[in-house]
């Protein structure tokens, strides 16, 4: 699998209105101009761009301008930066208990323009749990 020459990083966006998964990605946008809500995770390249981190299952996503990168935090972290004084950009995750969140989580773990996307070894428990519940949402679907 080869990486699209350019892409950095790509966040997944649930809408709710018509039942989708939105994705934008470091073509199209920057960190300032990403839609600011409904996320449910990024994926970002590292490691010179051979590894990709998955950032999943936070309240607000924060991209740090001195690193040049994403990271999750909750509501502590993000006052613990403004008491240091970090330069960031945040973004607002969501969280809801539905296949079209499931569909999102699953979607963001087999992207295959990003590393080991598609290696179940290579992901977290909660992220195999959260890839194999949506899959098997999938199929209950399609056999309902």
């Amino acid at each position: 699998m080869e990486v699209p020459d350019g892409l950095e990083w790509r966040i997944y966006y649930a809408d709710e209105n018509n039942d989708t998964i939105i994705t934008v990605d470091n073509f199209n946008f920057t960190p300032d101009t990403v839609p600011t809500t409904h996320v449910i995770g990024i994926n970002q390249l590292i490691d010179n761009r051979s590894d990709t981190d998955r950032i999943v299952g936070a309240d607000n996503y924060l991209w740090i301008e001195s690193l040049s990168m994403w990271t999750g935090s909750d509501d502590p972290g993000v006052a613990h930066r403004d008491a240091a004084g970090t330069d960031y950009i945040r973004v607002f995750g969501i969280w809801t208990p539905t296949v079209l969140y499931q569909r999102g989580q699953a979607q963001l773990m087999v992207d295959e323009d990003f590393p080991n996307a598609l290696d179940k070894d290579s992901m977290s428990s909660m992220e195999q749990k959260i890839f194999e519940a949506a899959v098997e949402q999938e199929v209950l679907n399609r056999l309902a």
